[in-house]
C-alpha cells in the first residue's frame, strides 16, 4: 500500500509538543531515578515540559526531550526556590538527569540572603557624598530619599554616554491603546504599583567622579500630561533625567492610549515581559512574589566577576581568530558606533519553520547560530569567522535572574570553524560547547575583549551583529479570559525589534526571535550598505542552511551542506532567460546566406582592398577550390599568417569551405612559438601573404600566398561552367571545427582551443542580437588574428551585413584616430588599456564601444560613459568571444558588472564543486553552459576533461548535448 506522505505531514503538525516529547520518551527502555535528587528534578523537568514523570528515566537527557535555553534558565529558576543549586552551563554541558542531580547541591541561603545591601556595591565613603551629587544632578530637593545607588554595568555605561553625545537616541516610544473595559484609575494604580515593584523604573543615572551610577529613588510616580505627550519623544533623556516616562492621552473617538517612553539603558526584551506580568498581575490584584533587585546582577558584573579568568578565556578562545569581512562598514569601521540616520536604516521579517523537536541536545539557538556561520564564511569565503553576538545574560550564575527587572544583554565574539571534514553533529556540538564556555564570561564585555590585544581589538571590529532571543511576548498585550488589558497601536508588535531598534547600530543586525515551531528573523540593515534584495536573499539562506542542520544531524559532513538554496537558484535561472538560437549550420554558410540578401553591401573596407559581399564570397570561393586541388581534408588543420589586410578574411572563409580548420599564427611571435603551434597541429599548408611567404617555408611544407594576383589568375583560369560561384562540394558540417585558436598555456606551452562551427554561429548571432548589429555598422578590426576578440570583430558584422573595416601595422599602432575618421568607423572592440590612451574626441564618430580582455576600470567609466554606447565584453576564448554582455546605464554602475550571459547560461559555482551553485552575493567560480563552449583543447583529453564538466542537475539544460557541459571559467 502506497504511504500518503501528505496525511503524515499534516498529522506530525497537529500534534503538540508535550505529546511528541511523550511518544518518543514512551518508546524508550527507561532507568528509574535512584537518588532523593534525581527525583526531585525529575518532577521539575516534568511540570517545566509538560510531560508525565514517570516518562523520564535518570538516563534522560533534557535537551533530548524537549528542553532548550530558556527551558534550561526556568529549570535553573525553579530548583532555586526549592534550594537547589545548578546553573545553566552545568546543564548544557551535561543535561543527563543522572549527572545534574550529582552536581546539584542544597542551598541553606535564602534568596534575602543574597540581596546586595543598599549602597554596599560603592566603595567605603562615597555614601554620603554620591547622595548629594546624585540629588544635584537630577535636580531633586533634599527630601528626596534615594533607595540604593550601585555602578553602571558597562552597556549601560556606553548606551548614555552615547544618547549624550546624539541627543534622541537609545530610547523607544510605546504607544498602546486601553481596551473599552479597563478602569483608568485603576489602570493608573496599577502601573503606579508596577513602578514600586520594578526598580529600573525608578532609576536614573549620574556621572560622578569619573563614573556612572545608577540612582534608585525610592519613589518616582510621575504622569506626563497630554499636553506634553507630542514632546516626549524629543524629550532630552540624558544624565540625571528620568529614563521612564508615561502618560494616558485621549485619542478620537474616544479611545485612550497608554504612552510609553523608556531609555534602552534600563530595559530590555526580558524586562519588558516582566514588566508586562507585574502590571497585569496588579492590575487584577493577583501580584504575588516580589521581584530581586537589578543591584544582584550589578554586583556580578563589578565584583564577582574574575576579570583575570576571563581576560585568559578570551585570549584563548580568539587567538586563531580573523575579522569578518561582510558586510562592508559603511563608512569607516567606526561606523556601527553611531547611531544610524533613518533614512539609512531598514528593516526586513521572515518566519523560518522548525520541527517541534528534534530528539537531540543541540538547541534551536545553537542551530541558528551554527547556521549563521556557516552563511557569514561563506560571504567571507573563510574556512572560519568570528562574529558578534547578543545573549540575553539570563543564564549567568545570579540568583533570581530570571527574575530580574533591567538589561542583562551582553554582546560576545563568536569564532566558529566551519572548514575540514567533520560531520555535521560534530560540528554543532562544537558551537554549542563554545557558547556554553563563554556564559561565565559573557559580563567581561566586548570593550575589555577588545582591549586585551591589538589583533583582538580588530576581530572585534564587527559589522554585524546576531541577536538570538525567546520568543516570548515582549509586549504589554496581556489577558484575562478574552479580556485584552491594552495592546500595540503599531500594525507590527513594537518590542519585537527592542532588542536592535537604535540600540546596536552596526551595517548589519540579525535577530531571530525562537518559538515553539518556528524562528521569527528581524533583520535591521544599513540601506547605503546593503540593499532589500541582498537581505532577503540572506534570510532565506540562513533559513536553508538551518533546514539542513536541523535534518542531518547524523554523520552527514558538514562541506555537503549547501548554502545556496531554492532562492538563489530561482533567481539565478531569472538571470538565464534569454532564449538562445541554437544554430546548426557552419560559419561560411551563413555568410554566403548574408551575400545573398546583399551581395553589393559593403563587407570589408582595408587599407589593402575592399570587397562588396558577393566580391568576398567570390573570392574566397575561388580560393577554396584551389584548395581543394590541395586535397584540403576535412578539419584539416591549415595555418594563417598574415599582417593586417583584407586577405586574411578571404583566406579563412576559403579554408572554411574547403572543408578545413583555420589557425592563424602571428608573425611578431618568435620562431620558437611558432614552431611549438604547427609541431601541435601537424599542419602541412599554410596560407600567407607575400610578405611572409619565405618564413613561412620554414614552417610547413606547402605555402601558398594569397595576394590579388593569385585570384586574377585563378579567376582567369576558372571553368567555363562559372562552379567558382559556389565553394566546393564537401561533408563540412556544423560540428566539424572552423577554427583553433592557440593561447598561452601555464606551462608555457601553447594549448590550441578547438570551436566548432555551430558554436561560432551560435555565438556571433546572439552577441550581434544583444548589441542591436545593423547594415549601417562599420566595425574596427584591431585585435591581432590570434585572439579571439578578432573572431567577434570580423564575424558578428559579416553574419548580419555590416562592414569590417582593417587598418594596416602602421595605423593601428600609430594614428588610428585617422583611421576610424577616414574610414566612418562606428564601432569598436578594445581594451581598457588601449582605450586610456586616446580619447571620445580623437573617435568623433564612434557610437558603440565595447571593452573586453580586461577588467574594465572607474576611469573607463566616467571618461567614455555619455559619449558612446558603452559596453562590457566577457568572455573566455573557450566560449568564442562573449560569454556575458552589459551596457552601461548610468555612472553609477560598477565598472565591473559583467551582465547577463549572451549564447548560453553562466552560474556562479563553489569552486570545489562545480554541481553546488554559489550563494548569490557570494564569491564562486564563473562557469558557462550551452553550444559556444569549446569542443576540446587540442591533443588534451586531460585538459579538456578538467575545464568541460557535465552540467549540474538543477542547470537549465534540457535532453540537448549542447547544454550538457559546463566550462569552468576559473574567473
Amino acid at each position: 500500500m502506497k504511504i500518503d506522505r501528505n496525511k503524515l505531514n499534516a498529522l506530525g503538525r497537529s500534534l503538540s509538543s508535550s505529546l511528541i516529547v511523550s511518544l518518543s520518551l514512551g518508546n524508550r527502555i527507561k532507568t528509574e531515578p535512584q537518588t532523593d535528587m534525581e527525583f526531585q528534578i525529575r518532577d521539575v523537568w516534568a511540570r517545566l515540559l509538560g510531560v508525565d514523570a514517570g516518562d523520564i528515566g535518570r538516563n534522560d537527557s533534557f535537551l533530548r526531550i524537549g528542553g532548550d535555553s530558556l527551558g534550561a534558565i526556568r529549570l535553573v529558576s525553579v530548583l532555586r526556590q526549592s534550594g537547589i543549586a545548578l546553573t545553566v552551563a552545568a546543564i548544557f554541558q551535561d543535561s543527563r538527569l543522572s549527572h545534574m542531580a550529582s552536581i546539584a547541591t542544597v542551598e541553606e541561603e535564602t534568596e534575602e540572603d543574597t540581596r546586595p545591601q543598599p549602597f554596599s556595591l560603592l566603595s567605603a565613603g562615597d555614601h554620603t557624598r554620591l547622595i548629594s551629587e546624585a540629588l544635584k544632578a537630577c535636580e531633586l530637593p533634599e527630601s528626596t530619599v534615594i533607595e540604593d545607588i550601585y555602578p553602571c554595568t558597562q552597556l549601560q555605561e556606553g548606551l548614555i554616554a552615547l544618547s549624550v553625545k546624539q541627543t534622541g537616541s537609545y530610547r523607544a516610544k510605546f504607544t498602546y491603546q486601553l481596551s473599552e473595559f479597563v478602569h483608568q484609575a485603576r489602570f493608573m494604580r496599577a502601573w503606579e504599583a508596577t513602578l514600586a515593584c520594578c526598580d529600573n523604573l525608578r532609576t536614573r543615572i549620574v556621572f560622578a567622579a569619573g563614573s556612572s551610577y545608577q540612582v534608585v529613588l525610592q519613589q518616582d510616580v510621575s504622569w506626563d500630561s497630554a499636553e506634553t505627550t507630542n514632546s516626549i519623544a524629543h524629550d532630552e533623556m540624558t544624565y540625571g533625567s528620568r529614563l521612564c516616562r508615561y502618560a494616558l492621552v485621549s485619542g478620537n473617538g474616544g479611545s485612550t492610549y497608554f504612552v510609553l517612553t523608556l531609555h534602552h539603558a534600563i530595559y530590555d526584551g526580558w524586562a519588558m515581559e516582566l514588566m508586562t506580568e507585574t502590571l497585569k498581575s496588579h492590575y487584577y490584584g493577583s501580584f504575588s512574589q516580589d521581584l530581586p533587585a537589578y543591584s544582584r546582577f550589578v554586583r556580578l558584573t563589578t565584583t564577582e566577576l574574575d576579570h583575570a579568568a576571563s581576560q585568559r578565556f578570551w585570549e584563548e578562545q580568539l587567538r586563531e581568530a580573523k575579522r569578518a569581512t561582510f558586510p562592508l562598514p559603511a563608512v569607516s569601521s567606526t561606523r556601527k558606533h553611531e547611531v544610524l540616520s533613518k533614512p539609512h536604516t531598514e528593516s526586513l521579517r521572515r518566519i523560518m519553520s522548525f520541527p517541534r523537536s528534534t530528539a537531540s541536545k543541540i538547541t534551536k539557538a545553537t542551530i541558528i547560530r551554527a547556521a549563521w556561520a556557516m552563511l557569514l564564511a561563506r560571504y567571507c569565503d573563510s574556512d572560519d569567522v568570528c562574529f558578534a553576538t547578543t545573549v540575553s545574560g539570563r543564564q549567568a550564575a545570579v540568583e533570581g535572574i530570571d527574575r530580574i527587572v533591567g538589561p542583562t544583554l551582553a554582546t560576545v565574539p563568536i569564532y566558529a570553524q566551519v572548514g575540514g571534514d567533520r560531520s555535521v553533529e560534530q560540528y554543532l556540538n562544537e558551537v554549542q560547547d563554545r557558547a556554553t564556555a563563554t556564559i561565565p564570561h559573557e559580563q567581561f564585555g566586548l570593550q575589555n575583549i577588545s582591549r586585551i590585544s591589538s589583533d583582538i581589538k580588530d576581530v572585534c571590529d564587527f559589522t554585524s551583529l546576531l541577536v538570538i532571543q525567546p520568543g516570548r511576548t515582549m509586549a504589554f498585550a496581556s489577558s484575562e479570559g478574552d479580556a485584552i488589558l491594552i495592546e500595540a497601536n503599531d500594525e507590527e508588535d513594537p518590542a519585537a525589534s527592542q532588542t536592535v531598534d537604535g540600540h546596536f547600530n552596526y551595517p548589519l543586525v540579525m535577530q531571530g526571535q525562537i518559538y515553539d515551531e518556528e524562528v521569527h528573523l528581524l533583520a535591521v540593515y544599513d540601506s547605503s550598505v546593503l540593499t532589500k534584495s541582498q537581505i532577503g536573499l540572506l534570510c532565506e539562506q540562513l533559513n536553508h542552511v538551518a533546514q539542513q542542520l536541523v535534518k542531518h544531524q547524523g554523520h552527514t559532513r558538514l562541506q555537503d551542506i549547501t548554502i545556496a538554496g531554492p532562492a538563489d537558484l530561482q533567481k539565478v535561472l531569472a538571470w538565464n532567460t534569454e532564449e538562445t538560437e541554437v544554430y546548426d549550420a557552419c560559419l561560411h554558410q551563413l555568410f554566403e546566406k548574408q551575400a545573398h540578401l546583399t551581395p553589393d553591401a559593403p563587407a570589408v573596407h582595408s587599407w589593402d582592398g575592399t570587397f562588396t559581399y558577393s566580391e568576398l564570397n567570390g573570392a574566397a570561393n575561388r580560393l577554396a577550390h584551389h584548395l581543394a586541388a590541395f586535397e584540403v581534408q576535412l578539419d584539416e588543420f591549415v595555418h594563417v599568417y598574415f599582417e593586417k589586410s583584407a586577405w586574411y578574411v578571404v583566406a579563412i572563409l576559403a579554408i572554411n569551405k574547403a572543408g578545413g580548420t583555420w589557425v592563424p599564427l602571428d608573425p611578431s611571435h618568435p620562431d620558437e612559438r611558432q614552431l611549438q603551434i604547427v609541431s601541435q597541429t601537424g599542419a602541412r599548408l599554410v596560407l600567407t601573404s607575400p610578405h611572409h611567404s619565405a618564413t613561412c617555408q620554414r614552417l610547413v611544407e606547402s605555402v601558398i600566398e594569397i595576394s590579388p594576383a593569385l585570384d586574377e589568375n585563378l579567376l582567369r583560369f576558372a571553368p567555363s561552367s562559372n562552379t567558382t560561384l559556389s565553394g566546393p562540394k564537401n561533408l563540412v558540417c556544423p560540428s566539424n571545427a572552423a577554427y583553433v585558436l592557440f593561447t598561452s598555456g601555464s606551462t608555457g606551452v601553447p594549448k590550441g582551443l578547438v570551436m566548432e562551427h555551430g558554436s561560432v554561429c551560435t555565438s556571433q548571432t546572439a552577441i550581434g542580437r544583444r548589441l542591436r548589429i545593423s547594415p549601417d555598422v562599420r566595425m574596427l578590426q584591431f585585435a591581432s588574428y590570434v585572439f579571439d576578440l578578432s573572431i567577434g570583430e570580423i564575424f558578428c558584422p559579416l553574419l548580419h551585413g555590416a562592414s569590417v573595416c582593417i587598418p594596416s601595422e602602421d595605423s593601428k599602432m600609430g594614428d588610428l584616430s585617422a583611421f576610424v575618421q577616414k574610414m566612418n568607423v562606428n564601432w569598436a572592440i578594445l581594451t581598457p588599456s588601449y582605450i586610456r590612451t586616446t580619447r571620445p574626441d580623437r573617435l568623433p564618430g564612434l557610437e558603440l564601444l565595447v571593452l573586453a580582455g580586461e577588467a574594465v576600470g572607474r576611469d573607463n567609466l566616467d571618461t567614455w560613459f555619455g559619449k558612446v554606447r558603452l559596453v562590457n565584453g566577457w568572455g573566455p576564448a573557450e566560449t568564442c568571444v562573449f560569454s556575458a554582455i552589459h551596457e552601461y546605464s548610468s555612472l553609477d554602475d560598477s565598472p565591473l558588472t559583467v551582465g547577463r550571459p549572451v549564447g548560453g547560461y553562466g552560474y556562479i559555482v563553489d569552486p570545489v564543486n562545480a554541481h553546488q551553485l554559489a550563494p548569490v552575493g557570494c564569491l564562486g567560480e564563473l562557469v558557462i553552459q550551452g553550444p559556444t563552449i569549446l569542443r576540446e583543447y587540442l591533443s588534451d583529453a586531460e585538459r579538456t576533461a578538467a575545464a568541460t564538466v557535465p552540467a549540474a542537475d538543477w542547470s537549465s539544460h534540457g535532453t540537448s548535448p549542447k547544454w550538457s557541459r559546463f566550462y569552468m571559467s576559473g574567473d
